[in-house]
């Protein structure tokens, strides 16, 4: 290979050149027009990437979402049963997907952790009336009738509103009702005649109260949602003690799936009120609170 001598007239020229190039792309850049021109491009290739990663976020969970119902059509349960969790992990958390793992887990022959799932989906979605039918089932029939307090009826009550619909569509609700109400109460202010008036004033006092009820049931149910106090046991033949000690009185045996409220915690010890109204220690991994998100990674 031969090398071409040096020529320092054709260094010159090709200095110069590249430095005119230099010039005319600032020129370019500073140029107003261009300017506009630039940032109008790289408005829209901001926007078109936001939108491809949106649709590419809501994409994801629905395929993953897809394949672990195919995997449960297909029977292969252990299979299903990891592609929920990873949805959950992934912070795809909807009473849809609780349900289902509950179903897969119920198949693999898991009745305490379905139990739990239909009671996280319940939480989320009280109107889901499939996971509703599913727990009454399973409490049945692996709890048989078992003794229970029953609750108060201002406590049935309230859960039995709240259930018509998920905390969600309560919150929307609070959008709408507050937006019906202010509109109401301008036609109020607007209204001449004493009739007219007195219409929008009652139907402005109703609009109020759905508000004041959506708002109420919207908190409470993100409330119970994040902090609930109950737990399902997941442990066999769990223990009820009389002490938060290894070494105190058996009280009662409490079997997987009982529901059971958490009243008191001295880690790794935490005091339960089991449903026939039975109060004693446990060991806190026993039981699956409803507060996690997420009840296996295996």
């Amino acid at each position: 290979m031969r090398l071409r001598p040096f020529c320092s007239r054709c260094w010159s020229y090709e200095y110069e050149r590249s430095l005119s190039k230099i010039d005319r792309f600032d020129y370019q850049s500073t140029n107003p027009f261009n300017q506009k021109r630039m940032k109008k491009a790289i408005v829209v290739v901001l926007v078109v990437a936001t939108a491809a990663h949106a649709l590419w976020a809501n994409l994801q969970p629905d395929s993953l979402f897809l394949d672990a119902n195919n995997q449960y059509d297909a029977k292969n349960y252990q299979q299903a049963i990891g592609s929920y969790l990873q949805l959950l992990s992934e912070g795809y958390q909807d009473d849809d997907v609780y349900y289902n793992l509950g179903n897969a887990y119920y198949r693999n022959g898991n009745s305490a952790q379905a139990i739990w799932c239909y009671e996280k989906s319940l939480l989320i979605n009280g109107s889901n009336s499939d996971a509703r039918t599913n727990l009454e089932f399973l409490s049945n029939t692996i709890l048989g009738d078992q003794e229970s307090v029953p609750e108060n009826f201002f406590a049935y009550f309230w859960k039995s509103v709240y259930s018509v619909m998920s905390w969600r569509w309560w919150a929307f609700s609070v959008i709408a009702c507050l937006v019906l109400t202010l509109a109401l109460f301008l036609m109020f202010l607007l209204s001449n005649q004493i009739q007219r008036r007195r219409f929008f004033f009652v139907l402005t006092a109703f609009s109020t109260l759905l508000l004041l009820l959506s708002l109420a049931q919207s908190i409470s149910g993100n409330y119970r949602l994040k902090n609930s106090r109950y737990a399902i046991v997941i442990s066999e033949a769990s223990n009820m003690k009389s002490s938060p000690d290894a070494d105190g009185t058996s009280i009662a045996v409490l079997i997987p799936g009982v529901k059971v409220k958490i009243t008191d915690s001295k880690s790794p010890w935490i005091e339960v009120l089991a449903p026939d109204g039975t109060t004693g220690w446990m060991i806190e991994s026993d039981v699956l609170k409803l507060t996690t998100t997420i009840p296996s990674l295996q």
